[in-house]
């Protein structure tokens, strides 16, 4: 009896032991797949990381994302922006500082970029003494002078225009009165100066008085001469 009792639970036994192996080996596999799980989530966390905040990783970029170059901060664009505004500011400033130095007043009281106008082509064909509405706020002999030539039916910018206004006693080197015109950026700026003593002083005229009488010689780029 006892053998056989022994004998009917060595399968019990073997039995057990089966079991206890099932589930230890199911119990290895469930950790297994939690590690893998916990693995996944946090591959995502770090790809996340390394993507432009508001770009969305597909499924199959998962694994490239990690490789990708690291994202500009966030500030990236306003401190581009900030740079460009800087190097923009540079540049104007030293084209001011190029503009003050050649528009420098020269010995006489005239803007240097005047200098030598009377030897520069004439537009006018002799000089011409008229009083008219074209002419009323320069009574004189006057000559116009041009530092270059139209471009199809506008003059280009850089030209300078100079009307020497001669009075009675005036010498033809030292006018009584000079207005002049320059061209920059497509717009003509205006200034008039009359002698004072042995210099000539700037009389101060708005551009908007000029210009309002220049508005009468549009079709002919703002200048009265032809």
């Amino acid at each position: 009896m006892h053998r056989v009792r022994e004998q009917g639970k060595a399968p019990r036994v073997e039995a057990a032991d089966d079991l206890d192996g099932r589930k230890r080996r199911r119990q290895g596999k469930c950790n297994r797949e939690r590690a893998a799980t916990l693995d996944a989530r946090v591959v995502m966390v770090v790809a996340h990381a390394w993507v432009l905040p508001g770009e969305r990783v597909e499924p199959k970029g998962r694994r490239t994302a990690l490789f990708r170059k690291p994202a500009a901060p966030i500030g990236h664009d306003r401190v581009v922006r900030l740079r460009i505004l800087a190097i923009v500011a540079v540049l104007a400033t030293a084209s001011a500082v190029a503009v003050v130095a050649v528009a420098s007043t020269s010995a006489n009281g005239l803007p240097s970029y005047t200098n030598g106008y009377a030897k520069w082509p004439k537009i006018n064909k002799k000089p011409f003494t008229s009083t008219g509405p074209l002419s009323s706020a320069h009574a004189g002999v006057k000559n116009v002078y041009a530092n270059r030539k139209k471009v199809g039916k506008r003059y280009p910018n850089g030209t300078v225009i100079v009307k020497s206004i001669r009075r009675a006693g005036d010498t033809a080197s030292r006018p009584t009165q000079v207005a002049v015109m320059r061209k920059t950026n497509g717009k003509w700026r205006y200034v008039e100066y009359e002698l004072s003593g042995t210099r000539y002083r700037n009389l101060g005229l708005s551009q908007q008085l000029c210009q309002g009488c220049h508005m009468q010689a549009r079709a002919n780029d703002y200048v009265f001469t032809k």
